[in-house]
């Protein structure tokens, strides 16, 4: 085994171990030992992070051994396991079964920066725990690549465990965290550090990806659900032990905090959309518990066997609570009405406790338009009533005691959740400018669509209401240019809901032609790009870099003649755009520029059969005989030589004496 240490020792100072906080892979030769092919490697002078990246299929089991026991590592995708904390060690041995080469991948988090300090934050907000922010665990923002991404709805929150020791010192942590930060920015390629926030034994908590600790930002933590939720990952492994009362005590104080941010219900369920895993093809609508293991989202142990089972526990436990929260807040329209638009809007929530609770609109100022009050554990009024003409500018608030008021604007209406009824709701385009509105029922319900602009106001009715079976529905729209909402409203014996989808028409022209659409070395020296223009809007034409202007007119037939002598040859893109109250229309058209004729060279004939290499694709015809090739050689049967034409797909023709 001496051998082998050297000989990865000298691997890992081939890549540079006196860089400071640097990532880097060691290729991992491993020998036999009964079941498992194994190696031990040396750690370069400094890392205390390590995870394993398969070159190859991924090894059934993977797993490490620092200073403690083996650990068993996840894979989490991209040929990656999650990183390891390892601590100060000179030697980590490794061991998997199946699967191909592998590297250990060394982080080194470098020395605390002298601005680290693992002081709580302080915060405005009563209910908030205290969090260690991104400077206190001395985050490099420099390694970052981009910027966050954000989305609409909180609707679940993962459980992780971190996979690594879970034995270590609270100073250690900072240097921790930077070493997972770097492997997935270093050596993942991730924007940032995958988990939005994390907790260790010693019940501190600390900010995750960067982006802000109460918007939704979407991190790296379930493959494919990662839009609509958040990952609290605890530092250390609890397959077989449990975390520790300060860890578990943190962790509910901030879901519980987390979830009021977003009036979710901690025994509630929520449904995700998958954007594609292993476990859940793309598009597939994931049922969640609000609280959720990362296990109940992946292929996975993760967040370790005895973590997630206390995890209804939990739920209980921030469920009874003696605070009063407001649950599930949805304004959406109540119907739709052929004179009066969207309105009356309706306004629904639940509360944890029985409460008196109001309702509010008001407008820019803050005045009051209108409000309703009542008590009990439902709100549920309807705004029928004077309507106002527009709600551009309104806000809604729900108050309740000394609940976390649930607030927002009419420019989004809420959606109920209706995924598990109405699935692959959405808006593309159906050429010339207009859109198709379109869903799929999974079950029998009454279904009204109507477009909308972005003050609520009605534009159209595509569906007043109609009582569909399960299957997909489309309808297309081809309202004037501008910025519009589809409001569908789904109603059935159980309840309704709403789905809204915004969505921009862009129609400036229409029946785009180009004629014709090729030139050869007959020319034509112009061709005619003629549309019909259905607005009045300016239009630019561009093709290989030369850009011509269509002033902007009245609605009717337009065009120009583009000259084609200064186009280079080749299959260009004529890019039509025009400028749109609902943003910028784009038409392509293609052109072939082609002036130059085919040739067949190296030619030889033998035994009825015609041979050589042609300069283009071409058809090649001796007689009545005649073919189509590609680029490069070509072989033609014939019985009797004659004159062999080329011509291509321009139309350009060569005559070629035979051989």
């Amino acid at each position: 085994m001496r051998w082998l240490i050297r000989i990865l020792a000298a691997g890992v100072a081939a890549i540079g171990i006196g860089v400071p906080q640097a990532s880097a892979e060691v290729r991992v030769h491993l020998a036999a030992h009964g079941s498992y092919r194994s190696a031990t490697v040396a750690v370069p002078v400094g890392a205390t992070v390590a995870g394993v990246r398969a070159h190859g299929a991924m090894p059934r089991t993977i797993e490490v051994r620092a200073a403690g026991g083996w650990v068993a590592l996840d894979p989490v995708g991209g040929g990656f396991t999650e990183p390891v904390w390892i601590g100060r060690v000179r030697h980590l041995q490794v061991r998997v079964r199946g699967g191909g080469r592998i590297g250990v991948v060394f982080v080194r988090p470098g020395p605390d920066p002298p601005s680290v300090r693992t002081a709580r934050a302080r915060t405005a907000d009563p209910g908030q725990p205290p969090i260690i922010s991104r400077a206190g665990w001395g985050a490099d923002e420099s390694i970052r690549r981009g910027s966050p991404v954000y989305f609409d709805r909180l609707g679940v929150v993962f459980v992780h465990h971190t996979d690594s020791a879970s034995q270590y010192a609270a100073a250690d942590v900072p240097a921790l965290i930077r070493g997972f930060y770097r492997f997935h920015v270093l050596s993942r390629g991730w924007f940032d550090i995958g988990y939005n926030y994390l907790v260790d034994r010693y019940g501190r908590i600390y900010e995750g990806r960067s982006g802000g600790i109460t918007r939704n930002v979407r991190g790296a933590q379930v493959a494919g659900l990662n839009t609509g939720s958040a990952g609290i990952a605890l530092i250390g492994t609890y397959n077989s032990i449990a975390p520790t009362d300060a860890q578990w005590t943190a962790l509910r104080d901030l879901i519980t905090w987390r979830l009021d941010l977003a009036h979710l219900d901690p025994l509630g369920t929520s449904r995700l959309v998958s954007g594609g895993s292993d476990r859940f093809a793309a598009g597939t609508t994931v049922p969640l518990k609000v609280i959720s293991g990362h296990r109940d989202g992946g292929f996975t142990d993760c967040p370790g066997t005895v973590a997630y089972q206390k995890l209804p526990a939990l739920r209980a436990e921030i469920a009874a609570l003696p605070l009063l929260r407001i649950y599930n807040p949805v304004v959406a329209p109540a119907g739709i009405d052929q004179s009066t638009g969207l309105l009356p809007l309706r306004f629904t929530a639940k509360l944890s406790a029985a409460s008196p609770w109001h309702v509010t609109v008001t407008d820019a100022a803050g005045q009051v338009v209108r409000d309703w009050g009542g008590a009990g554990t439902v709100v549920d009024v309807t705004w029928a009533d004077t309507p106002p003409v527009t709600l551009d500018g309104l806000r809604w608030t729900i108050e309740a005691g000394t609940a976390r008021p649930a607030q927002g604007g009419f420019d989004d209406l809420a959606s109920a959740p209706s995924a598990d009824v109405i699935r692959g709701a959405g808006v593309t385009a159906a050429g010339d400018g207009t859109v198709a509105v379109r869903y799929a029922l999974t079950t029998s319900a009454t279904v009204s669509v109507a477009i909308t602009d972005l003050t609520g106001k009605l534009v159209k009715v595509l569906d007043p209401g109609t009582r569909h079976t399960a299957g997909s529905r489309r309808f297309v729209f081809a309202g004037r240019s501008g910025h519009y909402r589809a409001v569908l409203r789904m109603a059935r014996s159980a309840g309704t809901a709403t789905v809204t989808l915004p969505f921009d028409v862009r129609r400036g022209v229409a029946a785009v032609t180009l004629k014709p659409a090729i030139v050869n070395l007959r020319g034509p020296s112009r061709v005619a790009l003629r549309m019909q223009r259905l607005d009045r809007v300016l239009v630019r034409v561009r093709v290989a870099g030369l850009t011509r202007t269509i002033r902007a007119g009245p609605p009717g037939r337009t065009g120009a003649n583009l000259s084609t002598t200064a186009l280079p040859e080749g299959r260009l893109t004529v890019r039509i755009s025009a400028a749109t109250a609902g943003g910028t229309q784009v038409v392509t058209r293609s052109l072939l520029v082609d002036r130059t004729r085919p040739r067949a060279t190296r030619l030889s004939y033998r035994r009825g059969v015609l041979r050589g290499t042609l300069s283009e694709r071409a058809t090649v015809a001796v007689g009545s005989v005649r073919r189509t090739f590609g680029r490069g050689r070509f072989a033609l049967h014939v019985r009797v030589l004659h004159t062999i034409v080329l011509t291509d797909l321009a139309g350009n023709v060569k005559r070629t004496p035979h051989p």
